[in-house]
């Protein structure tokens, strides 16, 4: 990477300390050389880690794959043989990287990042801080996290209150609440946290619940040695393969559908899963379709609801206790959640019943004339997700617009990364960024930011930002795939409707890890499309011209695309019609009919996705064959499928077919995709009776019974 004269102070500035801002620091300053300088509000390391020190706060995501994978070294705290670490086991990992990787001394603690103004005339970011002082740099990352900005609700009579009152994400260190009367307003992943740890210790807890939640066992266990020795011996080779999946967080995705499985086959499936625990296991690891089938969530919804009732011996507890809506929040799992209000000193109150009038100065005043008396009030009220992170943090780009007056009520980045108009500048999950293990999903994006940032320090101008055609198909894509999910139904911070209650936000991009990082890397090796750089068309410019006359280039290119396409397995389905053009054409030359299927535009063709996955849950081309014609623009597949096919009102079958593909390309996608096969073989799976056509007159030959069938 060629290294060039700035008038900028740094070459680069990383604000937050947490999972994405120490890994940006690492990138940036000891991979790619940079002078680079991090802010951080706290007084250490950690992030959300440092903030929340609520009792009973632990992960979630199992301590294999909540981790970082370029280093394999534990802290002398981490545990590797419990399944999820505590807060103070992750703190102490981050402080063990950052001290064994030297990021601390890159670090300016407790300064906080109040202003960024983009100086088009220097090409640099001029950052204001809490101290009063300016910094300056090429290029500005935002490492601050997804959960960053507490939410706290307006109480009438709040300030009234003679008790103490403590957001979980601002909790103070050596606060304990043994003995007392503790109020508890939430009950998120947080609040069942906060509600089985404090039912243990509190002389009587109120659990004072906004909305039900399906909770699952967490599942906290220890795992064996001979599971931490094979991690441990595998560990590059694990991360590598987690990484192949949606959501990297360790388990295998299956594809098969709850809605068509039988009823004791789904009620065995899921009571495993339940005895294993883990929110994301139960969500996305029993069966394929949970957040996309309104019937396979419907069924998860009635086990957990059987749970309830199962567990909670009071019949009007548990009653309060059960969800009305999908199971489509981010998964809550926590070990005796729904067994803490079997104890007598635990009380729920569900205040959309039994609204809260205002807090007094010994409790809270509910509809129902009761004065809940309590010692301390704890508030597991959430946080405004992604652009949150920017309300406290004026990020000013090109001519004095501010980044959230750009964002709007739809804040989109591309790829969660970059916004138009605010050049140099990186969002580490930003909005519309990964939706996936966040370990994982930090990992992908600083390596990706950290590869721009090198194609562009090679290159004059060294300015690069995304270009609105790409954030406009990108915001698109993303809003397309929400709308497929049961997630869309239900209001939660995920669509940053705990806040914004009128104006849902697509903040997440749903396609899974493995699919993200293909994008990320079809981004990377046809240099970067989707930006410019010093006001140029696109980064590829010089480039394109030379593959408009280079069609080993361009043959190259498309190869990688049809690749992708044959590729596609699973839920990777649903999202490959991003492979074609928005005005494709894909389909079937011919059917049992005789007459073509047709599918045009992105919209059409993700819903004949959603339906082929629902009739051919566990589809995979093999032998494939790839060949390209004299045209670099013209390619044909040749390859076997097969899986079970399971077509509504006939009965599940094993289908095997030859397949052959004529590809048409246009600047490296789709233009038009045909599938030619033998139709007969699909009746036969089907057990559809075939015709059988006679043929008098042909010479008889070895092969001619197979003509006749």
């Amino acid at each position: 990477m060629t290294k060039r004269s700035s008038i900028a102070q740094f070459d680069a500035i990383v604000i937050g300390a947490g999972l994405s801002g120490l890994y940006a620091t690492h990138k940036l300053g000891n991979e790619l050389g940079l002078k680079v300088l991090g802010l951080e509000k706290a007084r250490s390391v950690g992030g959300t880690w440092y903030w929340n020190r609520y009792p009973g706060v632990q992960a979630d995501t199992d301590s294999f794959v909540y981790r970082y994978s370029f280093d394999r070294e534990a802290s002398p705290g981490w545990d590797m043989h419990a399944r999820y670490q505590t807060g103070a086991q992750i703190r102490d990992y981050l402080e063990n990287v950052a001290s064994r990787n030297d990021l601390s001394r890159l670090y300016r603690f407790e300064v906080e990042a109040r202003e960024a103004t983009y100086d088009e005339a220097d090409n640099l970011w001029r950052v204001k801080t809490s101290h009063g002082d300016v910094v300056t740099c090429r290029y500005l990352v935002n490492g601050v996290g997804v959960l960053s900005k507490p939410v706290a609700p307006k109480i009438e009579g709040l300030d009234d209150f003679k008790g103490r009152v403590v957001h979980t994400a601002r909790w103070p260190e050596g606060l304990r609440i043994d003995g007392l009367r503790v109020g508890l307003l939430g009950t998120g992943s947080t609040g069942t946290q906060v509600a089985v740890a404090a039912s243990k210790v509190a002389s009587h807890l109120t659990v004072f619940q906004r909305s039900a939640q399906y909770v699952v066992p967490a599942g906290q266990r220890r795992h064996t040695d001979t599971e931490v020795d094979s991690f441990l011996s595998h560990f590059d080779e694990n991360f590598r393969e987690w990484r192949k999946t949606r959501l990297a967080c360790g388990f295998e995705e299956p594809a098969t559908s709850a809605a068509e499985a039988s009823p004791e086959e789904r009620k065995a499936v899921f009571e495993h899963a339940w005895n294993e625990g883990g929110g994301f296991g139960f969500m996305f690891g029993t069966f394929g379709d949970l957040v996309i089938n309104p019937d396979s969530n419907r069924a998860a919804c009635e086990f957990i609801v059987g749970k309830i009732k199962q567990i909670v011996r009071d019949p009007e507890t548990a009653r309060r206790l059960t969800p009305s809506e999908p199971y489509a929040k981010r998964p809550v799992s926590v070990d005796g959640y729904y067994e803490a209000f079997n104890q007598p000193n635990v009380k729920l109150v569900s205040i959309q019943e039994t609204p809260i009038v205002r807090v007094t100065e010994n409790g809270i005043l509910t509809a129902d004339g009761v004065e809940h008396e309590i010692d301390i009030l704890i508030l597991a009220t959430g946080f405004e997700a992604v652009e949150g992170a920017y309300r406290d943090f004026n990020v000013i780009g090109r001519n004095g617009r501010t980044l959230l007056d750009t964002w709007g009520e739809h804040p989109a980045a591309y790829l969660g990364l970059s916004t138009p108009g605010f050049p140099n500048l990186f969002t580490v999950l930003g909005p519309q960024g990964i939706f996936s293990n966040l370990a994982a999903g930090i990992e992908a994006e600083v390596n990706f930011i950290g590869d721009a940032i090198r194609w562009a320090e090679d290159r004059p101008g060294a300015a690069i930002e995304a270009t609105p055609e790409a954030l406009s198909t990108w915001s698109e894509q993303c809003s397309q795939m929400a709308n497929y999910t049961v997630f869309a139904q239900v209001k939660s911070w995920i669509f940053g409707t705990n806040v914004h209650s009128n104006q849902p936000r697509v903040l997440f991009y749903f396609g899974g890890l493995k699919e993200y990082l293909s994008i990320l890397d079809h981004e990377r090796t046809h240099g970067f499309p989707g930006f410019t750089q010093a006001g140029s068309p696109s980064l590829t410019l010089v480039q394109s011209k030379a593959d408009a006359t280079d069609d080993e280039a361009l043959r190259q290119r498309n190869y990688a695309t049809v690749e992708r396409y044959m590729h596609s397995l699973g839920q990777d389905r649903l999202t490959r019609h991003h492979l074609f053009q928005p005005d494709g054409i894909c389909g079937l030359w011919t059917t049992e009919t005789g007459k073509p299927i047709k599918i045009h535009g992105h919209q059409s063709m993700a819903e004949h996705a959603a339906w082929s996955l629902k009739c051919l849950p566990d589809w995979k081309w093999y032998n494939i064959r790839i060949h390209p014609g004299q045209d670099p623009n013209i390619f044909w597949v040749e390859c076997e499928g097969r899986g079970e096919i399971h077509f509504p009102g006939y009965p599940v079958g094993d289908y095997h077919n030859h397949f052959i593909f004529s590809f048409e390309m246009k600047d490296g996608l789709i233009a038009r995709a045909r599938e030619f096969m033998n139709p007969t073989e699909q009746m036969r799976a089907l057990r559809i009776p075939v015709p059988v056509i006679r043929r008098e007159g042909i010479p008889k030959r070895h092969d001619t019974p197979a003509l006749a069938e």
